[in-house]
């Protein structure tokens, strides 16, 4: 799983596995359009700029980053209901410049009230 992990983002950023330290393993979320389970890892990339990273047009439109701080800001995240499905509530960040939102805000949610608060 490690190796899937390292390898796409290799492919998505062309940052290689030597350019980050892998701190830890999310456990498998599953992903609600497919029957593929996720197995998010979290890296450490040091001091980042942005505007250095390559990215495969295929795979990324763009990269941006958002600093812990603003991802616990409650005023820079919002819960969304689908129509269909009102009592489902689906984190939506803000505060870049775009929204994070499914998959990668559920996990980021995720891992922001379970891991980081104990």
């Amino acid at each position: 799983m490690l190796h899937t992990a390292q390898r796409e983002t290799e492919e998505e950023i062309c940052v290689s596995p030597e350019a980050y330290a892998v701190v830890g393993q999310h456990p498998p979320v599953p992903n609600r359009l497919n029957s593929i389970e996720i197995t998010p890892f979290v890296g450490y990339f040091g001091e980042l700029d942005v505007g250095r990273i390559r990215v495969n047009p295929g795979e990324v439109s763009g990269v941006f980053t958002l600093s812990l701080r603003q991802l616990h800001d409650p005023k820079l995240r919002t819960m969304w209901s689908p129509p269909n499905n009102p009592a489902m509530k689906i984190p939506v960040y803000h505060g870049g410049p775009q929204e994070v939102w499914g998959i990668t805000a559920f996990i980021l949610n995720s891992l922001l009230l379970n891991v980081l608060h104990k």
